[in-house]
């Protein structure tokens, strides 16, 4: 039975986006439900992003701020709902959620992302963080953060994946010349990745694929440029993973991440992880039955060239590892459903 209340969600309607996939799992929970893109005010690079726009974003400072509080008090005025919902508000101002509090609407922030990340955390974001009726977190490492800023009823959830869209693919002919790979990693480029991969590319003579964005910039060897195949979105993102011996689990040093979406990803298309070894990944996925690990690029040369010669024992890992997230505490409608649960909303 779904609650009876009205959720307004705001945050980047991007398809195959993981807002995307928590917005559809949320609307399954309420009785009415309306999506509100953040890209309005906050375009994407490639439709309609200025530098200015850019650096306003990153010092959460100049018109855009106004801009976005306006976006968001139209549409609450339209939608009248009961809860609104901010899924990476750092464009959201203080004025913004104590003028939406007035209205006797409950107000939430969730990332799924850490604010220790550059420009996540900007002067906007720190000022309004105290206003929100609940705070969702997903970073351990976080929570001084959120505690030094005021943050109030912080609750902390998991990454997750998306049942619908991350599953085990059957692969044409087609895909297969697309998507078959000894190695694959879906992701960002950034320095840790670039450096960890091209290792791998330059000691082991294999078939690395390499999805995602940044990948293709000047500065990057044309090596490893030739792994690269340009974004996998949605269920090309599994194809891509059904595809693939080994799948790279590869995390964000910047922002001191031990744990990412593509960690429930994989394991949820029946992909074989290899991910670096951290604390919060070992508590999740056994070392060696549900998951294999790394520390080190050298380890990662080793990791790679062992499980490719033992098929076998690469196998049980991934099955044992797509049991693990498939018991389905980690999808995003199952995290959802207890985020909700948590805030009291039923009275």
């Amino acid at each position: 039975m779904k609650l009876n209340k009205k959720i307004l969600y705001y945050g980047q309607i991007t398809w195959g986006s993981t807002s995307l996939q928590r917005y559809n799992a949320l609307s399954n929970i309420f009785f009415s439900s309306y999506p509100v893109d953040s890209r309005r005010a906050f375009p994407d690079k490639k439709s309609g992003r200025s530098i200015f726009k850019s650096i306003q974003g990153r010092l959460g400072l100049g018109p855009i701020i106004s801009i976005t509080k306006n976006i968001l008090l139209q549409e609450v005025n339209r939608f009248n709902p009961d809860i609104v919902w901010i899924d990476g508000g750092f464009l959201v101002n203080q004025e913004t959620i104590i003028e939406l509090k007035k209205l006797n609407i409950t107000v939430i922030h969730y990332t799924p992302d850490s604010i220790l990340a550059p420009g996540m955390s900007n002067l906007c974001f720190r000022k309004a963080i105290k206003e929100y009726n609940y705070v969702v977190k997903t970073k351990t490492q976080d929570l001084n953060l959120y505690k030094k800023n005021k943050a109030k009823n912080i609750i902390f959830s998991q990454q997750g994946y998306d049942p619908k869209i991350h599953k085990q693919m059957h692969l044409t002919k087609d895909d297969l010349r697309k998507f078959s790979s000894d190695v694959v990693f879906i992701g960002h480029c950034m320095k840790r990745r670039l450096e960890q991969i091209e290792h791998l590319n330059r000691e082991l003579n294999i078939d690395i694929k390499i999805f995602g964005t940044g990948w293709d910039n000047k500065d990057i060897s044309q090596d490893t440029k030739s792994c690269f195949h340009g974004p996998a979105i949605d269920l090309n993102y599994a194809k891509a993973i059904s595809g693939s011996k080994i799948c790279l689990g590869l995390l964000n040093h910047e922002a001191k991440d031990e744990i990412t979406t593509r960690s429930f990803e994989i394991p949820g298309c029946g992909g074989f992880l290899l991910a670096e070894r951290s604390k919060q990944h070992l508590e999740v996925f056994k070392e060696n039955i549900d998951a294999a690990y790394f520390s080190s690029k050298e380890e990662l040369v080793e990791k790679v060239k062992y499980y490719l010669e033992n098929k076998d024992e690469r196998m049980v890992i991934k099955n044992n590892g797509h049991s693990i997230v498939k018991k389905g505490m980690y999808s995003w409608p199952s995290l959802m459903s207890d985020v909700i649960k948590n805030l009291n909303l039923e009275n």
